[in-house]
């Protein structure tokens, strides 16, 4: 048990561990309870909140991340994320070494819509990506297939937003192409 106390002595935060060190439940002075349940390896399977909402993760047969879902009090399940993996079967790609997409994510869509991983360089940086926001983004991706949210046709940002690392450094690098019209620069406003 690890209790964080605040300057005027009040229990802020209290966590609660198993043996093993994996976190079972936590109590915060703003959100309240949370208690935890996880695999073997310490990965979540499922998070209840004093909300009585239910959280639920699913994992591929390499144990990455590739569902999380959520159940309301009272309501139906809900897909709120999902992970697609450039070796996973049916992305449509035929060899995944050549980007060096093997075991890296290539979509990611939720809520706010989806992020697309083009290819990584040699150390696993995400070369350019592309985020579409979603034109409505207050619906959730529920129990559609990857095809049905790859046809949605969310609104584009508007660029293309990549990260690059120099190789001889480890501080990463922000780079964004706009695809609209630059005004040209003697254009002033009236």
């Amino acid at each position: 048990m690890l209790e964080v106390k605040d300057p005027l002595i009040r229990t802020c935060q209290t966590n609660a561990y198993s043996m093993a060190g994996m976190l079972l439940k936590d109590t915060n002075i703003d959100k309240g309870a949370r208690w935890y349940l996880g695999d073997i390896n310490g990965a979540p399977l499922r998070r209840w909140d004093d909300r009585l909402q239910v959280f639920r993760s699913s994992y591929d047969v390499l144990r990455r991340p590739t569902h999380l879902h959520m159940k309301p009090d009272t309501a139906a399940e809900v897909l709120l994320e999902r992970m697609v993996y450039g070796d996973s079967a049916g992305t449509g790609i035929a060899d995944p070494k050549v980007g060096n997409l093997r075991g890296k994510p290539i979509r990611h869509f939720d809520s706010a819509g989806r992020i697309k991983a083009e290819s990584y360089d040699f150390r696993g940086n995400s070369l350019p990506s592309e985020r579409r926001i979603a034109t409505n983004y207050t619906t959730t991706p529920r129990g559609r297939s990857i095809h049905e949210l790859e046809r949605e046709s969310p609104a584009p940002d508007r660029g293309r937003r990549g990260w690059s690392a120099r190789a001889s450094t480890r501080v990463p690098t922000r780079s964004r192409t706009s695809r609209c019209a630059a005004l040209p620069s003697s254009a002033s406003p009236s």
